[in-house]
């Protein structure tokens, strides 16, 4: 699928060490994207690069330590980037708290190379979580993509999706990447500061 990040536009996926992470990464270097993988595992990412090792590079860093969110920002600096996906709170539903505020700090330091190209941030989570600790942040998921809309730079849209019941399985891996994509597609200026349902596959 053509998208506005193909041609070696850069996306990074924070919390890549997930199901999602893996879908996206791989979708997003078939569009020919140049994709960032980062988690705090390495098994969970360097596998990923090893399969795409022209487009997909990989990081080892824990981002739930917003010194080690701040260090990289002041890394990347103002790198042009087509898209920031996190994927924290997927990632680290056990813990919520961590995971809203490696989210806040992430977006906040990429601003640069996001505002740069009008790039898009994405973070997703669960519509309905297990347990009743990440169950009781709901609201807090659903004031972050305001708040983080409010802080962003001129042209940068911040957008959330909470998958259905099932995840990623109940949307499908192919409709997942292309929502994804065409999230990413629209202008920034005209879209984000909410939260998104995504609907589960009608198959």
């Amino acid at each position: 699928m053509a998208c506005r990040v193909s041609s070696g536009r850069t996306v990074i996926i924070a919390g890549a060490g997930c199901a999602a992470g893996s879908v996206l990464a791989h979708g997003f270097a078939e569009a020919r994207a140049r994709v960032v993988v980062i988690d705090r595992e390495e098994t969970a990412v360097l596998p990923l690069a090893a399969s795409a090792p022209d487009r997909i590079d990989a990081l080892c860093l824990d981002i739930l330590r917003p010194e080690m969110c701040r260090q990289f920002a002041s890394i990347w600096h103002t790198e042009p980037l087509a898209a920031l996906i996190q994927l924290q709170i997927l990632r680290h539903g056990d813990r919520p708290a961590m995971a809203i505020r490696s989210v806040a700090e992430m977006a906040r330091a990429l601003q640069p190379g996001l505002a740069a190209t009008g790039g898009q941030i994405l973070y997703l989570c669960d519509s309905e979580a297990e347990d009743a600790t990440t169950q009781s942040f709901r609201g807090a998921f659903e004031r972050l993509a305001p708040v983080l809309q409010r802080q962003a730079a001129a042209g940068v849209a911040v957008t959330g999706l909470a998958l259905p019941p099932g995840g990623l399985g109940a949307v499908g891996e192919a409709a997942f990447v292309q929502l994804v994509m065409a999230l990413e597609d629209l202008p920034g200026a005209r879209f984000g500061g909410a939260l998104l349902p995504v609907l589960p596959r009608s198959d």
